[in-house]
């Protein structure tokens, strides 16, 4: 009974430690892929810094949002956008970075 009890006991340590080795290496993926996504965005922020949408690319990128919300951030200062065009043929020049930290923030909160 002892030999039983010391083999089903050490199964269970090499198990355990096989998982432990596989949950580390996917850790390790993990981290790398998290370098390797801010190193990007970093990269991105620089090129869409000057990339204006409109409110109709804006709702595209993301569903949830009302042409009502994006314009109370432009008003509210949230988010960074331009006047083009005066009266019903003006658009809202939204500023792409600008729009994406918003976007961001508000899913944090």
């Amino acid at each position: 009974m002892k030999n039983y009890n010391e083999k089903t006991n050490n199964a269970v340590a090499m198990y355990i430690k096989i998982q432990i080795e596989l949950m580390t290496a996917q850790l390790e993926q993990m981290k790398s892929l998290y370098e390797q996504m801010q190193h990007e965005m970093i990269q991105d922020s620089g090129r869409k810094a000057n990339r204006l949408l409109t409110i109709k690319e804006c709702k595209a990128k993301y569903h949830n949002l009302s042409d009502y919300t994006l314009r109370e951030w432009i008003r509210s200062g949230k988010i960074k956008a331009e006047r083009a065009g005066e009266g019903q043929n003006g658009k809202y020049l939204i500023n792409e970075a600008s729009f994406e930290d918003a976007i961001f923030i508000d899913d944090s909160q």
